[in-house]
């Protein structure tokens, strides 16, 4: 079996996302089953679409796939709320939109406040992707408890600086967005098992296993 998706999000840090979804899809599919998931990034079009319509038609029109994975940070919503809000994006969306005869379904991807929240449980690999594995400058990281309260793209850049080791002047040449990317890569090879026990990320995961099964009927 082979299963095509497209992620449809708000900006560059929908990258990073992908390979969390990555190893999500290698925890609900077989080793014999195959998978593709493509970022539609729609804002170089020479006209972005705006609208949740018009947004979901030109993702499935250019990056056609079976499978809609739609970002959309909860921020100072409640996590139910923006599920919610999002889902009914979708379905609203659908009755206007023509989706491609492959289409089976949507997944909602809605961390609490921000992505950046998944990438904050793993000091290691922070530590390796600011390029100093050795390092033991304290990163002062939200407990797991916490994660999902704070600024997490804040708290995330800003232990990625403390994990360099660099100096003030080094600094002004790191760039937090693309150690960001690294993050996420090094988490597809540790994995991000980490990430249970967090509402939004299990909910996720319940999401996509769902999605699955369509394929099994």
């Amino acid at each position: 079996m082979h299963v095509s998706a497209t992620l449809l999000g708000d900006g560059s840090s929908d990258a990073a996302l992908k390979s969390i979804l990555n190893w999500l899809m290698q925890q609900h599919l077989s080793a014999t089953d195959t998978f593709a998931i493509e970022v539609a990034d729609l804002r170089g079009l020479p006209n972005p679409p705006k609208t949740p319509v018009d947004r979901i038609q030109v993702a499935l029109d250019r990056y056609p796939a079976q499978v809609l994975f739609l970002h959309h940070d909860a921020e100072d919503d409640s996590f139910d709320m923006r599920w919610a809000q999002a889902n009914q994006e979708v379905l609203a969306a659908f009755k206007k939109v023509s989706p491609p005869s492959m289409y089976v379904g949507h997944v909602g991807v809605i961390p609490v406040k921000m992505m950046e929240a998944w990438l904050l449980g793993d000091e290691a690999a922070i530590r390796e992707a600011a390029n100093n594995p050795r390092g033991s400058e304290p990163l002062d990281l939200p407990t797991k408890a916490r994660v999902e309260t704070v600024d997490a793209k804040k708290a995330l850049f800003a232990a990625l600086e403390k994990a360099s080791g660099l100096n003030a002047r080094r600094l002004k040449s790191f760039s937090v967005h693309r150690q960001r990317h690294r993050l996420a890569e090094l988490g597809l090879e540790r994995g991000f098992g980490h990430l249970r026990g967090l509402d939004s990320f299990d909910r996720l995961y319940a999401e996509v296993a769902l999605i699955i099964k369509k394929f099994d009927v």
